[in-house]
Formats: C-alpha cells, structure tokens, sequence
C-alpha cells in the first residue's frame, strides 16, 4: 500500500528488478493492477480511461524526442500549447537560449529518437513537455539516468523547481543526497 500525499515528492529507491518502472506505469495507466487498486484522489484511475494524461504526467527512463519540429515535440501532451507558452517552458528548464540559437528555432526538426540533442536535452525537453501539460502528479522513472554528475544536479534542481507545487514521484537507485529541498522528500 502506498499514499503520496498531494505536493510531497516520494522517491521510490531500489535496486534493478524491484518493481519500480512497473509501478510508474501502474500509476501513469499504461499497466492495469491484477490485484488491488489505484486511485487519484479517490477516484479509481481505471475510471479515468484517456483522461489520465489530465491528471498524471510521465517521463520515462528514456526521454523519446519524436523526428518532429521542437514545437510539435512539446506540444504532445498539450495540443493548444502557444508559441509564447512553449519559450516559457524551455526556460524554465534551461534550454531557451539552446533552441534560440538554432537556425529554425521552434520549428528545428529533431533526428529520430531525437539523436541531435543530448541525453540532457532530452530530458530537458520532455520535463517542458510535461510542464506545459501541468498535470498535478508528475511520475519521473530514473530522470537523471546517464547523465554526467553535473547535468544530473542541473536536472535535479529543475525538477524542484519545475514541479515544485505538483505531486512528484520520482523512481531512482540514487540516494537523491544533493535535493535542494530534502525536508519535501520521502524515500520509500
């Protein structure tokens, strides 16, 4: 049995094989429970069906950029996403300056799996993705992975602030010791 509480970041620590992707996936919805089950707020996430990108946001271990113009890439789970809202978004995780520099700016069209950009951009923009989606939970499955020590602190503080009002669950087989707001963090 688990309950996070809503605004609290849960992070769920634990060695490979464990079951924590398989968790994330149970929350987001892409897995349905065999025994038990799971709700938002009371309301059985079964129920929700399609709406559930309403409610839960997720970036999983491997942040896919689709071979798509940046635009359209942050745009997936929020169609009616504005230009203005999009420059929003990249800033507040960094990478602003990144894509104004580019030839095409929004309209630069990302290579398949988004191989362009680096494994820190990515992730960059899959954390806008899902900040312009503004669900109230956010599910992070490994966020930092394969990142060099100091792109994963980079990353780790956008997160806090990013989605510092939102439910956060945060899959890791990190200890998290450098989270700017550790008395906000339960390891589970």
């Amino acid at each position: 049995s688990l309950t996070c509480p809503e605004r609290s970041l849960t992070a769920l620590v634990g060695p490979s094989g464990s079951g924590k992707t398989t968790l994330a996936h149970l929350i987001h919805g892409d897995l349905l429970p065999r025994a038990g089950a799971i709700s938002i707020a009371g309301v059985p996430l079964a129920s929700l069906r399609d709406a559930i990108w309403d409610y839960v946001g997720f970036i999983s271990q491997d942040s896919y950029v689709f071979a798509m113009s940046i635009f359209d890439n942050l745009r997936i789970g929020k169609i009616e996403v504005s230009e203005k809202e999009a420059w929003a978004a990249l800033d507040a995780v960094g990478l602003k300056s990144h894509v104004a520099s580019l030839p095409d700016k929004l309209e630069t069209m990302a290579d398949e799996a988004g191989l362009n950009f680096s494994g820190g951009q990515r992730g960059r923009l899959a954390l806008a993705r899902v900040l312009l989606q503004d669900p109230p939970i956010v599910v992070l499955d490994e966020p930092t992975v394969g990142l060099d020590p100091v792109t994963e602190q980079k990353v780790l503080d956008t997160i806090m602030r990013v989605f510092a009002e939102k439910t956060v669950i945060m899959i890791t087989h990190l200890s998290l010791i450098h989270i700017s707001e550790p008395t906000r963090l339960r390891c589970i």
